[in-house]
């Protein structure tokens, strides 16, 4: 059974991989043109997808719909790294998380080990420059760059769950 959308107004439509979750003939990217903003859809279960396949093409898809939008935050070093940008407190906190063990199949109730995740570079978009970049929990201060309203930073290792403190 197929679903039927209706698309009016400002719509422009792409067609980058999957091809095969959802056919040549159905985009599977739309972006509608909403106020002063946009809308994106994905017209198939990207997370049902992704969770049974853990598809490379997959993330691609998903990097390059993020990347068209206006994203303040880049993390590069593994497929396996999430993130999660929180601020508390006047401090603003890049989480990296590795998601590389068994841990994230719901079939394993145990595992041995979760390998590290090494050589992450980061590049985020603020308009001040900080005053101090630190590790945490580690309480490792990094050194960065700070240019043209982006921070970079490189972390050498993350093994399960650490955050980039930035101070401004």
């Amino acid at each position: 059974v197929m679903n039927v959308v209706r698309l009016e107004g400002d719509v422009a439509c792409t067609n980058p991989p999957p091809k095969k979750s959802i056919g040549e003939e159905i985009p599977s990217v739309i972006e509608c043109s909403c106020g002063k903003g946009k809308i994106v859809a994905i017209p198939f279960d990207f997370g049902l997808a992704y969770n049974e396949e853990r598809s490379s093409q997959l993330r691609t898809l998903l990097g390059e719909i993020v990347d068209k939008s206006s994203r303040k935050l880049y993390v590069n070093g593994s497929h396996y790294l999430e993130t999660a940008l929180m601020e508390k407190n006047g401090k603003t906190y890049i989480h990296l998380l590795n998601t590389a063990g068994e841990h994230r199949a719901a079939r394993v109730k145990v595992f041995d080990e979760i390998l590290s995740i090494y050589n992450v570079s980061v590049v985020y978009k603020l308009e001040n420059k900080p005053t101090n970049v630190t590790l945490v929990p580690e309480n490792i201060p990094l050194t960065y760059e700070y240019e043209n309203g982006e921070l970079k930073v490189n972390v050498n290792k993350v093994e399960i769950h650490s955050a980039i403190e930035i101070t401004c």
